[in-house]
């Protein structure tokens, strides 16, 4: 159905009215398949709402493939939300060893501020 939306001239960056667009939602949901549609038509990887990328919220929701898929495609490792706080602060909140080390080979900042 996305497919077909966006071949039907759907924006991949359209916002619904709480300012996220579908990227942000499918990244903080865990639907990668849908991540990658909406990546290779053009959504912004970097894209903020209330200072959440669709990376910080894929992070904060303990999804591993999805943060590294968009780091792969150009998304910022050290962004930050509007506290201050980055995808490795959210891997290391919740344990994730995996994500932890993904991240710091991605060029994750330890002190980052």
């Amino acid at each position: 159905l996305v497919e077909l939306l966006l071949e039907n001239g759907a924006d991949p960056n359209r916002r619904e009215r709480h300012g996220r667009t579908a990227l942000h939602i499918a990244a903080g949901d865990g639907y990668s398949d849908i991540v990658r549609i909406l990546v290779e038509n053009g959504a912004d990887v970097d894209a903020k709402v209330h200072g959440w990328t669709p990376m910080l919220l894929a992070a904060k929701a303990w999804r591993f493939r999805i943060p590294d898929y968009l780091i792969e495609r150009g998304a910022n490792v050290n962004a930050a939300d509007y506290h201050g706080r980055r995808a490795l602060h959210w891997a290391v909140h919740h344990g994730g060893v995996t994500l932890a080390r993904l991240l710091l080979q991605r060029g994750a900042e330890i002190e980052a501020q």
